[in-house]
C-alpha cells in the first residue's frame, strides 16, 4: 500500500513493502530506504521535513503505520508471516534482502 507519491503535494514516495518493511522510494536523503517501525520512518519523514521537503502532514502520525506492515509477506501463499502456515516466511532472493532479513532478525 502507498502512503504516498511523489507528485503536487508530496515530494516523498512511501509505501508498505511486501518484505515487511516501509520504504521511502528513491529517497533523495541518502542510501537508506528501508524502515522497520513506525518511530523509525517518523524520524526519517521529519529529517525530509527539515530540509525543505514537502511531505504530507498525515504521514508524521506514528498511528498511520499499522504492525501488520511490519511482518514479511510469504511470498509462496501471499500471506502474512503470523497468518496461515507455517515457514519461512522472509524470501531471501539477493544480497539486499538478506542484509534486510539479517537487521529484521537482530531487532
Amino acid at each position: 500500500m502507498s502512503y504516498a507519491r511523489f507528485g503536487s503535494g508530496s515530494d516523498v514516495y512511501v509505501y508498505a513493502h511486501v518484505y515487511g518493511f516501509i520504504e521511502c522510494c528513491g529517497c533523495s536523503l541518502g542510501d537508506a530506504w528501508d524502515f522497520h517501525s513506525p518511530a523509525d520512518i517518523v524520524d526519517h519523514l521529519r529529517e525530509h521535513v527539515a530540509a525543505g521537503h514537502n511531505v504530507p502532514d498525515r504521514l508524521l502520525d506514528e498511528a498511520l503505520y499499522p504492525p501488520e506492515d511490519f511482518v514479511g509477506m510469504c511470498m509462496v501463499h501471499m500471506c502474512r508471516e503470523n497468518a496461515g502456515h507455517d515457514g519461512d516466511h522472509t524470501p531471501t532472493n539477493n544480497e539486499r534482502d538478506e542484509q534486510i532479513r539479517t537487521r529484521t532478525t537482530s531487532l
